[in-house]
């Protein structure tokens, strides 16, 4: 589409939308940038927007649309916005921004999706094909949008993205060169209709490759093994499990690529510095990404050596008298909490709840039960948290966060590991995860003891 001339409307005032903004005034399209908040309230915002971009606060309002030419989302609007719906009425296309960008792109692309994980793979592959000798971008869903850089592009070897079930709504040419999906959990049930509605939207990413693309899947996860894409795609499996015909797995100790019937060992998983059995997937996934993008396998293992993680995700934040604390406020659904608890081998003190976001905590009860030593709940979801909880009697309520971190502390001895992964959102009590994971670090910290 040549945008010059154009009128697009661009939905959002945030990041992403005046990322969006930007780009296509860049491109001589005439752009209206609207936003339910106030002007007031969308300052810095509004600073931050080419001087040609028209500005519609207040309200995006829903009269006569007929002016425009495209309609660009941003991820935070819910797709079934009136907007939307009449817009497609009248035959208006409504893209997201990451289907806008795409469109300018023409280098490969890496997109990385999936429930948990997707930020630590998404850095270790940017790390793995950076250490290769190569420039490029990672955005998305983690950093800066893709409109930043999108007709800037040509710059860059490789472009490698985190995608959001949000981003992925409103797409319909995005074509990475090679897509993921690392797994797909329970999440997000507050905005989609159903889990089968989020699993659709998750294999959007897809539905553009052809037979010179690849697909990467986790083989381990009920709901990403037994994909079969409908267009010709080379699929390829990690596992931790077992081997698989054409992709990634464990032998043993050692990350294994095989391709096209060919073997190489890339190295020992005990070699991660990142820890539990999700950096194991995500150590296979991005592995097998880099062996795909002709990285040597000793260039892949020492990049994957040298991870260190990414903050509020499994990261470590201090060990008193032999206690260990571990921040995992990313952990924001119930397959990232359960595989957080599972990661350990010993006594597990866990801090939870926030945010409901319509998911089962069920099978989240029941883990609990067997490996968790005791639970302190916070939150608007503590309630239905605890009904999870039948005949378990080890578990209080906490009305902050910081008064958590003071009873679990007072529950542990040594050996024990005390972990935030909270199962939820943030939004109840804090401005997102990483205020969430700040408070709790400085709640740790501050505690009276010394440090192993």
């Amino acid at each position: 589409m040549n945008f010059e001339d154009k009128n697009v409307l661009v939905a959002g005032i945030a990041r992403t939308g005046i990322a969006a903004s930007n780009l296509l005034a860049r491109n001589k399209a005439g752009v209206t940038a609207a936003d339910d908040k106030k002007e007031e309230d969308l300052k810095e915002n509004l600073e931050k927007l080419d001087k040609r971009v028209q500005i519609q606060t207040g309200g995006i309002k829903t009269g006569d649309i007929s002016d425009f030419d495209l309609i660009v989302v941003s991820p935070g609007i819910d797709m079934r916005n009136p907007l939307f719906k009449k817009a497609v009425e009248k035959g208006i296309p409504v893209w997201s921004e990451i289907e806008l960008a795409s469109r300018f792109i023409k280098k490969p692309v890496i997109a990385i999706t999936g429930t948990n994980g997707k930020t630590t793979s998404t850095s270790m592959i940017g790390n793995i094909l950076q250490d290769n000798g190569e420039k490029i971008y990672v955005g998305g869903n983690i950093g800066f949008p893709l409109s930043n850089i999108a007709d800037q592009a040509s710059q860059y070897s490789y472009i490698i993205l985190e995608v959001s079930s949000f981003q992925l709504e409103w797409v319909y040419q995005f074509k990475p060169f090679i897509s993921a999906i690392l797994n797909i959990t329970e999440d997000h049930l507050d905005r989609h209709l159903d889990f089968n509605e989020y699993v659709s939207l998750k294999k959007r990413i897809y539905q553009k490759q052809t037979e010179e693309n690849y697909l990467v899947l986790n083989e381990d996860d009920p709901a990403t093994a037994g994909i079969e894409p409908e267009n010709k795609i080379h699929k390829l499996l990690f596992s931790r499990i077992r081997e698989v015909e054409d992709g990634a797995f464990l032998r043993k100790d050692n990350i294994v690529i095989r391709l096209h019937g060919e073997e190489k060992v890339v190295g020992p998983v005990s070699k991660l510095k990142v820890k539990g059995i999700h950096n194991i997937e995500n150590g296979l996934a991005s592995a097998l990404i880099g062996a795909l993008c002709k990285v040597q396998a000793e260039t892949v293992m020492d990049s994957l050596s040298h991870f260190c993680g990414i903050d509020h995700r499994m990261e470590f934040i201090r060990e008193i008298n032999g206690v260990r604390f571990i921040n995992d406020s990313k952990g924001t659904n119930t397959g990232a909490t359960m595989k957080s608890i599972e990661s350990f081998n010993c006594p597990v003190i866990l801090i939870a709840g926030g945010k409901d976001k319509g998911g089962d905590y069920g099978s989240l009860g029941e883990l609990i039960k067997k490996k968790v030593k005791f639970s302190i709940l916070i939150g608007e979801s503590k309630i239905k948290i605890r009904s999870a909880l039948k005949d378990y009697n080890n578990v209080e309520d906490a009305a902050t966060l910081e008064d958590a971190v003071k009873k679990a502390s007072s529950k542990a001895m040594a050996g024990d590991v005390i972990i935030l992964s909270p199962a939820c959102s943030s939004f109840d009590m804090f401005r997102d995860y990483e205020d969430r994971g700040n408070v709790f670090k400085k709640a740790v910290l501050s505690l009276p003891g010394n440090n192993n």
